[in-house]
């Protein structure tokens, strides 16, 4: 088995921490996340405690954002400190000795793997399912799949950039490139615009 470089590695590792915490942080502000059931959670219940010791009467809010940012700080400490770890028992020095490894050398130590994993499973179980988010990702794909219908039927549609810009491919690839880097306000108001009977400019 070939591992990628450990520039990749780590950087896998990066976005799944940033993802959690961007998640976590966004799933209490929406109120997608049961506090008591978080409380359960190891990763938040133990760095919560350390702040309520430390900061007891600290505004929910404030504290809010104290401990995922403790959180992210324990876990890119663990992955720091586990990797370089692998480094030295693999006696690794080089790019092709990182992929012919017996193991990824990018890693969390085990307590910590287990307690990320936790973490992961309670998101996807109690965020990503909850039926608000799935109302609104189904709304989501409606709303694209309006856009890329009105699109398909009618090309004119389309900005003039998108339309004549040949060198970037296909109309079909134009338009999914140019549909994907629409923001979700943009996208809700050219659906809007598309299907709304209300004229507009």
């Amino acid at each position: 088995v070939k591992y990628p470089s450990l520039e990749a590695q780590i950087a896998d590792y990066a976005d799944g921490i940033a993802y959690n915490a961007h998640d976590l942080d966004d799933g209490i502000t929406s109120n997608l996340l049961d506090l008591d059931q978080l409380r359960k959670v190891a990763l938040w219940k133990e760095n919560e405690d350390r702040f309520d010791k430390k900061y007891s009467g600290l505004d929910f809010k404030l504290k809010k954002y104290q401990v995922v940012r403790s959180i992210i700080n324990e876990l890119t400490t663990d992955l720091r400190d586990a990797t370089s770890k692998n480094i030295e028992d693999h006696k690794v020095t080089s790019v092709d000795e990182v992929r012919r490894a017996p193991v990824r050398i990018a890693t969390f130590g085990k307590e910590v793997a287990e307690k990320n994993k936790e973490l992961k499973k309670f998101l996807h179980k109690n965020m990503y399912s909850h039926r608000k988010v799935l109302r609104m990702e189904f709304k989501a794909g409606l709303t694209l799949d309006g856009i890329f219908a009105a699109y398909t039927k009618m090309p004119g549609l389309l900005p003039e950039s998108v339309l004549k810009n040949e060198a970037h491919g296909t109309l079909e690839r134009r338009m999914c490139d140019y549909v994907s880097g629409m923001t979700d306000r943009y996208a809700l108001n050219e659906h809007k615009n598309l299907y709304s009977s209300d004229e507009e400019d």
